[in-house]
């Protein structure tokens, strides 16, 4: 496994899956607990409630259905009045899968938008009507149950494929946008998932569901996180994520700064969604900079690369392995003419003139211990950055 692999997996398992691993081990012990059989319901309310509100101040619909209704659900376990506990449990079982997919597949944010509030509606209706039918019809729903489909469907067999076709979507969306939240449903829906299948033990179920709760509420803060710290369009930390990082910097370090040659060229020509799509590539390689840099986009065409505890001679080769291999790795520009749509009879397509893409770099380290201002060395390494573009681009100056 490489390091890249590794980083990645370490990526999607922490917190959520190292949480859940935790309270896999733990379950029987916590749900025994005298502390944990007084104090649950104030653990509920508090998850519930931070979750919803955390939810509507970051106006993200699906974490919001998920603490709505996963507490009414939930509400219909505790304090359902019918006595066959058995029929509740393996309705959920049936719906919870189904539910966890319009979640899944409903738009990201928007709390108000049409769909969503369709996808409200039919889990409004969901939740009371089977409220309703458990009550009053429990001998229809369990006729309903024992037949197929529903009988399939609903068994414990299926319902574990059920689950694991919901956890490899919840993947498969997380892999596709890197996004905390699609990490945080793959392992809230896996504690829930958890929780069903350790029926009857209610008392287990309890710190499943609970735990699934306070995963989601960590992922939606690291949400939080990224949108403050991160660029959106590039996925690196941004500008103020390195000017908090310039604070806790000390002697030594070397800062480099990073600019694409002729970008504003490469806009007119091409347009600014292209310009964009060269800033995501380009901020790729730079991210995977060697030496142990750390890659911030400063802003524009600009990123910045910090050496923390390296000299200027440790870390040239890895600059001047990043110039290299962003030369050496062209870009293919899509068509101005392309349109949107397939037509009926294509046009044979015109092979492309691959473009290439070339960094200037300007390097600096503070001149000694008592002098190590990082805002200083910045500005040195922008200064460099200038003598290199002078120089005639796609180089390095210190």
């Amino acid at each position: 496994m490489t390091s890249d692999q590794l980083k990645t997996l370490l990526t999607f398992a922490i917190p959520g899956g190292l949480i859940l691993a935790g309270v896999s081990v733990l379950s029987g012990v916590i749900s025994s607990s005298p502390v944990w059989d007084r104090n649950w319901p104030l653990a509920a309310y508090v998850i519930f409630g931070v979750g919803v509100l955390l939810s509507g101040f970051f106006r993200q619909f699906r974490p919001l259905g998920f603490f709505i209704f996963g507490a009414f659900f939930w509400a219909l376990i505790q304090y359902q009045i019918w006595p066959e506990l058995s029929l509740t449990w393996r309705t959920i079982l049936l719906l919870a899968p189904v539910n966890a997919a319009l979640l899944l597949i409903s738009p990201v944010r928007g709390i108000l938008r049409l769909k969503n509030l369709a996808v409200v509606g039919a889990f409004a209706g969901e939740v009371f009507g089977m409220a309703w039918l458990l009550n009053a019809q429990p001998a229809s729903v369990l006729r309903a149950l024992e037949a197929q489909p529903l009988k399939f469907l609903g068994g414990f067999l299926s319902g574990f494929i059920l689950w694991l076709i919901i956890l490899g979507l919840a993947l498969t969306l997380f892999l596709k946008r890197r996004d905390s939240l699609d990490r945080g449903f793959f392992w809230s829906f896996t504690g829930l998932w958890a929780g069903l299948l350790v029926y009857p033990r209610v008392e287990t179920t309890r710190v499943f569901w609970l735990v699934s709760g306070f995963i989601l509420i960590l992922a939606l803060l690291q949400k939080a996180y990224h949108l403050t710290y991160h660029d959106e369009l590039t996925r690196i930390p941004a500008r103020r994520a390195l000017n908090e990082y310039l604070e806790t910097l000390k002697y030594p370090y070397t800062m480099a700064m990073v600019d694409i040659d002729h970008f504003k060229k490469f806009n007119d020509t091409y347009g600014h969604d292209v310009g964009d799509q060269v800033l995501k590539k380009v901020a790729a390689h730079i991210e995977k900079v060697r030496d142990g840099g750390r890659a911030f986009r400063y802003g524009g065409e600009e990123f910045a690369v910090i050496f923390p505890g390296k000299s200027i001679d440790q870390v040239k080769h890895a600059l001047e392995q990043l110039r290299i291999d962003i030369h050496g790795d062209p870009f293919i520009p899509r068509s101005p003419d392309r349109p949107k749509k397939k037509p009926e009879k294509p046009k044979p397509a015109q092979p492309l003139k691959p473009v290439k893409v070339t960094v200037s770099i300007g390097m600096a380290e503070p001149p000694g211990r008592d002098d190590a201002d990082p805002r200083r060395v910045l500005k040195s390494a922008d200064e460099a950055l200038y003598r290199a573009k002078n120089s005639g681009r796609n180089c390095i100056r210190d």
